[in-house]
């Protein structure tokens, strides 16, 4: 699969996570529900439509800090990082396909400079990671706004979620 048809498919399948999420819990951002249980709730849409994609042999895993046997980390987190949602297989850096983070919009960082750069470090091809694809997700209360990060930049032209 090339890299373009790799990038396509992990977007629909992270939109359609996201339609579903919005579907059935849209009370968790409504009443403003701590991250990790929206989280946990898109991780569970999103590793379904996984096991039926091109990617049913990765692992999606929440909060994973593990770099094969030491922990993960990148220049601005050197002592440690967990990134919120990732569609990897564990134990090796060769098959990391997508990295996700979540943001709140009742989150008083709303635009999320940490999470960005993060993402940055993740998708680079400089770093040992080299995601295919880098999200962050800023849950507002009609929709998400997503801006996706690749080869260590932020896509320019993306201006949201298609919901």
């Amino acid at each position: 699969m090339s890299s373009n048809q790799e990038i396509t498919e992990l977007k629909e399948l992270l939109n359609k996570a996201l339609q579903r999420l919005y579907e059935n819990d849209m009370s968790l951002i409504e009443r403003r529900a701590n991250e990790r249980a929206i989280t946990f709730r898109f991780g569970i849409y999103f590793e379904e439509l996984v096991k039926n994609s091109s990617f049913k042999e990765l692992n999606v895993d929440a909060e994973y800090n593990r770099n094969g046997e030491g922990t993960k980390s990148t220049d601005s987190k050197p002592h440690g990082t967990h990134p919120d949602i990732l569609l990897h297989e564990r134990e090796t850096n060769n098959k990391n396909k997508l990295v996700l983070e979540f943001k709140g919009h009742w989150n008083k960082d709303k635009c999320g400079a940490c999470d960005k750069k993060k993402l940055m470090e993740f998708t680079s091809k400089n770093q040992g990671y080299r995601y295919v694809l880098g999200a962050w997700v800023l849950l507002k209360q009609d929709k998400p706004v997503v801006k996706y990060f690749l080869e260590g930049r932020e896509e320019s032209l993306q201006k949201g979620a298609g919901l």
